[in-house]
Parts: C-alpha cells; structure tokens; sequence
C-alpha cells in the first residue's frame, strides 16, 4: 500500500483522534527502528526524533529505536 497516502490518513486520523479526545496540548509519541525508512515518513508527517532507546526484548535480543514525538495542539 506504499505510495497510496494510506499511511497518511491513518497517521492524520490518529492525530484527529488525540485531538479529540485529550487534554491539550498532548504528545504524541511512537517507537521506530532507527534502521526503519518510516523514520524520513514520521519526520515529514511533523514528527522529531525525541530520543533513542535500545530495549531488551528477551533471549539477548534488542529493539534499537527511535522515540519519536510530534506536539499536538
């Protein structure tokens, strides 16, 4: 579904929803790999690379990720 603005509207109804939903002004924020393409989409969609993380997630192994975080008024 790549090149076809799904991945927009979802983010867009996300965003819609925190909107909605919250107490403003709220952060919303997601984990990304730092290997992902999908960081250059998040950053075009507002988004900013807050901090990074690597997370054990069991047997030796690690999630090295992104946290990313986009200001929602």
């Amino acid at each position: 579904m790549q090149g076809k603005s799904v991945g927009k509207q979802m983010f867009l109804k996300a965003v819609e929803y925190i909107r909605e939903n919250s107490v403003l002004p709220a952060t919303m924020e997601l984990n990304v790999n730092r290997n992902n393409p999908a960081v250059a989409f998040y950053e075009k969609m507002g988004m900013h690379k807050a901090s990074q993380g690597d997370f054990h997630i069991g047997n030796g192994y690690y999630m090295n990720d992104y946290i990313m975080a986009m200001e929602i008024e």
